[in-house]
């Protein structure tokens, strides 16, 4: 069995994948195919970088056009049949963020549905709440506060643009699911991940043995706690934020 998460920032992609790891006793690599910005974060396996050294491609120079919103035309091309390919030859499960490209994402998922992987995508029904954590987050450098108390004004600009930007990569991924047998992928959304009937259904979806208890010690939430954390202008947001929605629909 061989998995493909696709996560909205700040929707408990962390812990879902983490979940399903246990699910398929696996290791899994995190965000390496598109959402490289993150590398500052985490340590990739030597294997990885290898075959970024064997294909020609300095590992930097991706990063550095992934860690701006550039042009499609201006990264630098990766093979990601060759890079799946080769990836899912060491290991069975990857996760991936949605902030890509509409063409990056249709190779990836034509590249699951020719190969037989299995698609999970979630994502948060409350954009609101997911776009205040993802600015809280880029703001404090903290991607789970649960322990301090902050006071924070969000820059309206910075929110306006994760919420637009968000919408638009929610509606992306929909359109390409429905071009794909609908029992090759499950859509999950943030507010029911932690629920045992929906943990169960996961089960189900990848016909692996239920191990309850070990999945439930890794289940946590990743938003930010909301006892911690004082919007000093939330209520400017909430306007923008119907604004947008009213223009752009809301995520459903």
């Amino acid at each position: 069995m061989k998995v493909l998460v696709i996560a909205n920032e700040r929707s408990g992609g962390i812990s879902l994948t983490r979940m399903i790891s246990k699910m398929l006793n696996s290791t899994w690599i995190d965000d390496i195919i598109v959402h490289l910005q993150h590398a500052k974060y985490s340590t990739y396996p030597n294997w990885i970088l290898e075959w970024y050294e064997e294909n020609s491609i300095n590992f930097n120079d991706h990063l550095k056009y992934f860690s701006k919103v550039t042009d499609a035309y201006e990264r630098i091309c990766v093979n990601y049949t060759k890079l799946l390919d080769y990836i899912y030859n060491k290991i069975p499960l990857v996760k991936i963020t949605t902030d890509n490209t509409f063409l990056e994402l249709h190779e990836i998922i034509d590249y699951c549905q020719k190969n037989n992987i299995k698609i999970i995508y979630l994502y948060r029904k409350d954009e609101f709440s997911r776009a205040l954590s993802k600015c809280v987050a880029d703001n404090t450098g903290n991607y789970g506060i649960k322990d301090q108390k902050i006071d924070i004004t969000i820059d309206v600009s910075q929110f306006i643009y994760e919420t637009i930007l968000n919408k638009k990569l929610h509606k992306n991924i929909m359109k390409i699911l429905q071009t794909i047998d609908k029992n090759n992928y499950k859509i999950i959304t943030y507010e029911e991940l932690y629920d045992n009937k929906q943990i169960d259904q996961i089960y189900d979806f990848l016909n692996t043995e239920k191990n309850n208890e070990e999945v439930n010690k890794i289940l946590y939430k990743t938003n930010y706690n909301s006892d911690y954390i004082t919007i000093i202008n939330r209520t400017e947001l909430e306007e923008q934020y119907k604004n947008i929605s009213d223009e752009f629909g809301y995520v459903e």
